[in-house]
């Protein structure tokens, strides 16, 4: 049996200024199938706790509350990123821009071209076979990127949700239009 080379799954464009690479989120398919439901049965025991709590003021609930919402929005953020969200990269010659973008909604982080050093290609451990990893929770920790540089003193990861073959094939087309992130 032969086995076809896999595509890329990002997308460029050269604006001549700027090369903008987008990537889309990955989809974990267990996750798109659990979420819904739990988010579901989440709601309920919500609105469940609402009810009580207007009927007779608990303090119990009220915290149970608070936690019931950071629940709520993590569960449904992490579900809308799978569905529609897109980590944007845009390199020129004077910075590179990382962006996550949910539903339009995006906060980008500009890092200026003079302190960026040693832009590379950093793999990561590969993910449990039950395919849960840190790039899963984007929510909770800094991405597991296939690409890095260094920042200062510190590492900036990006490009979570692609493999190391294709973080190679994009590394090679930025170095080749700015050559000033290629490594020491």
């Amino acid at each position: 049996m032969t086995v076809i080379p896999a595509a890329p799954v990002h997308s460029m464009a050269d604006s001549g200024y700027a090369l903008s690479i987008s990537i889309p989120a990955r989809k974990q398919w267990f996750q798109l199938v659990l979420f819904p439901l739990w988010l579901t049965g989440w709601t309920f025991g919500g609105i469940a706790a609402i009810t009580a709590i207007v009927k007779s003021f608990e303090l119990f609930l009220l915290v149970w509350l608070a936690f019931w919402l950071v629940g709520e929005i993590m569960v449904s953020y992490s579900l809308l990123r799978m569905l529609t969200g897109r980590e944007i990269i845009e390199v020129s010659a004077s910075s590179i821009a990382l962006r996550n973008d949910v539903l339009g909604l995006s906060f980008p982080k500009v890092y200026l071209a003079e302190y960026i050093h040693d832009l590379r290609v950093c793999p990561t451990p590969a993910a449990p076979a039950w395919g849960w990893n840190s790039r899963n929770a984007k929510w909770w920790s800094a991405s597991e990127g296939v690409l890095a540089f260094d920042y200062g003193a510190k590492t900036i990861r990006l490009a979570g949700d692609i493999d190391e073959a294709e973080g190679k094939q994009i590394l090679a087309t930025i170095l080749q239009k700015y050559p000033q992130y290629k490594s020491d």
